[in-house]
Formats: structure tokens, sequence, C-alpha cells
């Protein structure tokens, strides 16, 4: 199993922990914001967007901060993967929300 995450955070942190112990073959990769970020013990940092397109995911969690998930949503729909995103989905509500849904 092949696993992006978008955001490496403490949530991201305790999903891979859980996916894990489901399956402890599974190789996980971890799209960052900072190429100086902590590097991470058996986890594949991608930079860039455009690095995305050569790999092949079976599914991606976005878990970066919520003002992020539209901009981070729009990128990853081409991959036409599945896709978890933590909660809440968008940081703004009511018609603002539907119209950027509607874009997706």
């Amino acid at each position: 199993m092949r696993v992006l995450f978008v955001g490496l955070g403490s949530i991201a942190r305790k999903h891979i922990a859980a996916i894990k112990k489901i399956d402890e073959s599974v190789i996980i990769y971890a799209l960052r914001s900072n190429q100086d970020a902590k590097i991470i013990t058996d986890i594949i940092n991608i930079y860039s967007f455009e690095d995305l397109y050569n790999l092949n995911f079976d599914f991606a969690i976005l878990s970066n901060p919520t003002a992020c998930h539209f901009q981070s949503l729009n990128q990853l729909k081409d991959l036409e993967i599945p896709l978890f995103i933590e909660k809440p989905l968008f940081d703004i509500t009511g018609k603002a929300q539907d119209e950027l849904v509607n874009t997706i």
C-alpha cells in the first residue's frame, strides 16, 4: 500500500501509526512545504505537487492546515485517488463554501 500525506503534523503521525498497525509494509510519502523540516524515518519526502504525478498512490490523507485544504484538493484531484480529509473540511461556511465545493 502506498499512502500520500499532505502535511505531517501530530495528527498525521497518529494516522501513520494506525496505518502501520494495519499494514507494516505500507510506503508513506509526505508532501512537505518546508525542505528544512525534520526528516522522519521511513517516510519519503516530496516537496512539489508536480512530483506526485510520477508516483502511484492508493489514497491520500490531507492533514495540512484547514486553510490549505481547498488548494490541496484542487491540486490532487487529477490524481484520481481516494482522499481522506481532516476536519474541518474548509475554514469558511455558507454560500462561499458551496461555491468552493462546486468548483472541485
